[in-house]
């Protein structure tokens, strides 16, 4: 862990006598994206006492607010035992799922973690929080993506920049009915999956589903037959088995196994010849 201190703030680019990191917004009349600026300098300036070396960012844990360090090569975040028993007191734990290493190779000691909402200028996510023996309190790179932060350094400054990329937001906000929460469908248009003419059809045996999800399973389907992204029918040439297997949230992921009836799709052209076509 931490290694933003161990690897990134040794390069030559960057001066050993970092010493503040001040806080500031860039202006909404900008071409960049609003972020949150964490301009690093060599001297402290007046107003803002803090000697943070590294990008720090507030988040909102439950209703606990820690500071966390953004480092960009860790996966997990993670928090120290003292910081969590000062938060969270006797808070239960669940046991540790996983054994995380430093960048020396050396083992970090956890002793549980525990699951709450997490959330970040208005943004909330929920995940998991590990608890070690020491170290930093950090947040780890996965979290970093589902709040859409960036970490970047200037080109020609010595800055660092922990914000979120808002580019998104404004063409969600623009054309809402594309970015809605239901699905889209493309009206008056069917598309043909056109077969090579020497294809010989091939049903596979369908897989068994384990008894524990096939109550799910079932709703699933009902599901995407509502929504019109799949429909029955009495029968077929091609018989391609389910893959289901179950996601981090506990929801089903429903796929289909469709490698038989891919290789005997007929290509027309090349997507390369098609672009190059289309450009004149």
């Amino acid at each position: 862990m931490g290694h933003f201190t161990k690897v990134c703030l040794k390069r030559r680019r960057f001066s050993k006598s970092i010493a503040t990191v001040l806080e500031s917004e860039i202006d909404s009349d900008s071409s960049t994206d609003t972020e949150q600026v964490l301009a690093v300098t060599d001297e402290p300036r007046e107003g803002n006492p803090s000697t943070c070396r590294d990008p720090k960012v507030d988040i909102l844990v439950g209703n606990k607010t820690v500071n966390l360090l953004v480092d960009s090569g860790a996966k997990i975040t993670m928090i120290t035992q003292a910081l969590f028993r000062h938060k969270w007191g006797d808070r239960p734990l669940s046991p540790p799922d996983r054994c995380p290493v430093s960048y020396e190779g050396q083992k970090i000691d956890l002793l549980g973690y525990f699951e709450d909402t997490m959330e970040f200028r208005g943004r909330r996510i929920k995940g998991k929080v590990y608890v070690a023996v020491k170290g930093l309190d950090i947040l780890g790179w996965y979290h970093q993506g589902l709040f859409r932060m960036i970490l970047k350094t200037g080109a020609k400054e010595q800055v660092l920049v922990v914000g979120i990329n808002e580019e998104s937001e404004k063409w969600k906000a623009k054309y809402p009915k594309v970015f809605g929460e239901s699905l889209g469908k493309i009206k008056g248009f069917k598309h043909k999956i056109r077969i090579k003419d020497n294809a010989i059809p091939v049903k596979h045996k369908l897989r068994g589903v384990p008894l524990n999800i096939r109550d799910d399973l079932e709703s699933e389907l009902k599901d995407l037959c509502q929504k019109g992204i799949i429909e029955p029918i009495e029968s077929s040439l091609w018989l391609s088995p389910l893959v289901v297997t179950r996601k981090k949230n506990g929801q089903l992921r429903v796929c289909v196994d469709l490698r038989s009836l891919n290789k005997e799709i007929w290509i027309a052209q090349n997507i390369r010849i098609i672009c190059s076509n289309n450009r004149g």
